[in-house]
């Protein structure tokens, strides 16, 4: 939980989330659309696992400096923060017919910090399709991660 507290208010700040489908609802009625408009819904399967583990920590290493409360939250430098990420994320290991295996490629299943990098890692494919994309969307919304902890 050590790294979710410190990962968790870096998510949700780029304006596209919406916390439930009421509030998705409200702001959808205040957009004006025309019968040439397309709605398009996307749903992302097997997210935690094709998450790749150096992009994953590059990009939040990013969004740790640019977060002016990091400090206040911890007193772990950020390049510290990125290693204890890098590691957490790189050793994931689980039971199988009485075998342990190690996951080799992107963040665990049940792992507390994994809603939380797929979330920021979902962020960064947004926020790069919506700004070089030859047509911006009239609206962009994204819904809460369903295996999300509470709370974030």
């Amino acid at each position: 939980m050590f790294l979710t507290d410190i990962l968790s208010p870096l998510q949700n700040r780029n304006g596209y989330f919406v916390a439930n489908s009421l509030q998705f609802s409200k702001e959808l009625s205040d957009i004006e659309i025309d019968d040439k408009d397309v709605s398009v819904s996307f749903d992302v399967v097997s997210l935690f696992t094709a998450i790749p583990v150096d992009k994953a920590c590059k990009y939040i290493k990013k969004k740790l400096k640019q977060d002016a409360t990091l400090f206040a939250r911890t007193n772990l430098d950020i390049d510290y923060i990125a290693t204890l990420l890098q590691f957490t994320l790189s050793n994931n290991y689980f039971m199988f017919n009485d075998r342990i295996y190690k996951q080799v490629h992107g963040c665990a299943m049940g792992s507390p910090v994994s809603p939380i990098v797929a979330n920021l890692c979902m962020e960064e494919i947004e926020e790069s399709a919506i700004s070089n994309s030859p047509v911006s969307p009239k609206i962009w919304k994204k819904l809460p991660n369903c295996f999300a902890p509470r709370g974030t």
